[in-house]
């Protein structure tokens, strides 16, 4: 079942299609600074009850606009963060290792419907997952 992220209709998410969308990888240190100025447009939290457990967030984001989207992760678990366009192709993922927080950058070509998923690789647990412009 597809959820909307707070309800929100937001900007809009790249597609493959010749966009510049890159993937994170953990090193010694796992937090996340985004910089400046980003602000969170829409946050929500869910909880993934075992490993290979997925939640699936439908958003709708706004073509020409970057994005980050951020997942936060609880300590000692391995969650994953993915995104897909409305054609099912993968546009964007974070698969850090361990308990580090996953974040995805993505900047649409086009609006349109975009799917997010987080996924349990390893451990159970609460998690809050936030979209920033």
């Amino acid at each position: 079942m597809k959820r909307g992220l707070m309800g929100l209709v937001v900007g809009a998410v790249v597609v493959a299609a010749g966009v510049s969308v890159w993937a994170e990888t953990c090193t010694t240190c796992c937090v996340i600074s985004l910089g400046y100025p980003w602000y969170v447009t829409a946050s929500t939290t869910g909880c993934l009850s075992y490993s290979g457990h997925a939640r699936h967030y439908s958003v709708t984001l706004r073509a020409g606009v970057a994005y980050r989207i951020v997942l936060r992760v609880p300590w000692g678990r391995d969650f994953d963060l993915k995104v897909y366009d409305e054609n099912g192709n993968l546009v964007g993922s974070s698969t850090r290792s361990g308990d580090c927080d996953e974040i995805v950058p993505v900047t649409p070509i086009w609006t349109g419907p975009f799917t997010i998923v987080v996924y349990s690789y390893s451990g159970s647990g609460c998690f809050t997952l936030q979209l920033y412009r």
